[in-house]
Formats: structure tokens, sequence, C-alpha cells
């Protein structure tokens, strides 16, 4: 199918204002903001102006449902897009989605894409979200049986989050959490034979 899955603007500084598109065509485009803008305004010596390119273009990258993501690294400088198993629902169990990192400064080289992590075995990418605080990447997935989420951090670039949760010592076990006295219910209008006394 054709459409939008998913829109991610780039809030980083000095790169200027980007737009990162992903189309249910397979394709991820990112775009200058500052080059659209109304089809067919006159150019410079009167005529149609030419149509505008993306900085990137990036094709074979099933989006097979709806909101399957995009988003950018917190210094603008890696996109990042969520891959459906190919073939979408319908596709073999060996299919695997798939989050796709491009160079954004790279555009222009054969393969602007330096990382493909590829996924279990028919589990799409769906939702994204790369939190610029924490820098960690947050990955919803979705499969025919189960759905879940899976976040990705650095050891040394990450803070707090889920990096401080790997980091922390585990408790130290407390025998007195486990005990439990015995539940004992006196009812003193029982039969003579079931009383108890207290």
């Amino acid at each position: 199918g054709g459409g939008v899955t998913a829109l991610a603007a780039d809030s980083s500084t000095g790169s200027g204002p980007r737009l990162a598109v992903r189309g249910g065509d397979g394709t991820l485009k990112v775009w200058d903001l500052r080059l659209l803008g109304p089809q067919g305004s006159a150019g410079a010596r009167g005529g149609a102006a030419p149509a505008p390119t993306p900085l990137l273009s990036l094709a074979g990258l099933p989006a097979d449902f709806p909101g399957t993501g995009v988003a950018w690294s917190p210094d603008g400088r890696l996109v990042v897009g969520a891959v459906s198993t190919a073939g979408g629902a319908g596709a073999a169990a060996a299919a695997a989605g798939a989050l796709v990192f491009a160079d954004t400064a790279a555009a222009a080289s054969p393969s602007p894409i330096v990382r493909r992590l590829a996924l279990a075995p028919g589990v799409s990418a769906l939702a994204l979200a790369w939190h610029r605080g924490l820098n960690q990447l947050f990955l919803g997935t979705g499969s025919p049986r189960s759905g879940g989420v899976v976040a990705f951090y650095s050891p040394t670039a990450s803070v707090r989050g889920v990096a401080g949760a790997g980091r922390r010592p585990r408790r130290k076990a407390d025998p007195a959490a486990d005990w439990a006295a015995p539940l004992v219910i006196h009812a003193p209008h029982a039969l003579a034979a079931f009383r108890e006394d207290i």
C-alpha cells in the first residue's frame, strides 16, 4: 500500500529543519523543509519551480502496518526506520523485521545505511521513539502471536532509564520477607467440636 505511515521532525540544532517520512510504499525519505513550498509556485525566471528532491531516499523497506515508525537520533546525524516482515501479516515465519539506521551526512554515498538490526523471525518493527534526554531507543514490535517493547541503549552514552536499571545492584534477599504466620481463624460461635480456644 501507499500513504504515509509515520513522520519525524529533526529538532537538533545546526542541521536545519528536516522531516523524515516513512511511506507505506517501502520508502524512507528525508526532506529539507526550507525547500518545500506550494507546488507550481513561480521560479526565479517566472516558470514553475522544479519539484524538490529529498536529501535522502531509501527504498525496499517494507512498511505493511499503519504506524510503521521513523525516528531521529538526538544529534540529528542518524535517521532510523522500522521495517516490517517482508509480506506483512501473512509473511512466512522465517521472514524478520528490522531497524535500519541511515547516516544523513552520507546521503550521497551509494549506501547511506550504516547498520541493519534484524529482529526475531516473524517479528515486525512498528512504533519508534528515540528519547533525547536518555539517549535510548524504544521499539514496539508485533507478530501474529504477540507484541512487545524493546529498549536499546549505550552503556557509555545513555543515562538513567533502562541503562540505570542495568547498573543497579541486585537487592539482597530478606528471609523475613518470605515468612508468614499461619492463618488461624477463631470462630467463637462454632460448634464445640470445631471451636478453638484462644
